[in-house]
């Protein structure tokens, strides 16, 4: 079967409200009978560009741009998991694509913003072993 690939618009319902969101992206379809075949890396080019219209609607904070900041500052996905007061598997999810609460993409937005600020979160948070030590740690 030969194939070709066209840039077609596609809609799809996204979030809790079921918004339906549309974009413009490169799909596969059968050259003889015009019917769409299924391509699963172009269908991740396809979520990725949904996902990142919705986070732009919403001002949402994109999982490359968490993956981006902390490889930039080198934290653990712990350490910045502990700062946000989420688990680390929570933060996996967000930068695997799941959107964040928005008191999450507030703070996120905000660290990025001013990377200093973990700096100073650090610094200030630091707990010291004679501190430890009489609390029982």
């Amino acid at each position: 079967m030969e194939t070709i690939i066209k840039e077609v618009p596609y809609s799809l319902l996204v979030g809790e409200d079921d918004e339906p969101v549309e974009v413009i992206s490169p799909l596969r379809f059968n050259k003889e009978t015009g019917e769409e075949v299924y391509d699963s890396d172009l269908y991740e080019v396809l979520n990725k560009k949904i996902r990142a219209e919705y986070c732009r609607r919403h001002h949402l904070i994109l999982p490359e741009e968490i993956i981006a900041f902390r490889k930039q500052t080198g934290l653990s996905r712990k350490q910045l998991a502990d700062i946000l007061s989420t688990s680390d598997f929570h933060l996996e999810l967000l930068e695997g694509g799941h959107f964040p609460k928005q008191e999450e993409n507030v703070i996120l937005k905000a660290i990025i913003k001013h990377p200093e600020l973990i700096e100073t979160y650090l610094s200030e948070t630091k707990v010291s072993p004679e501190e430890k030590k009489a609390a029982n740690y």
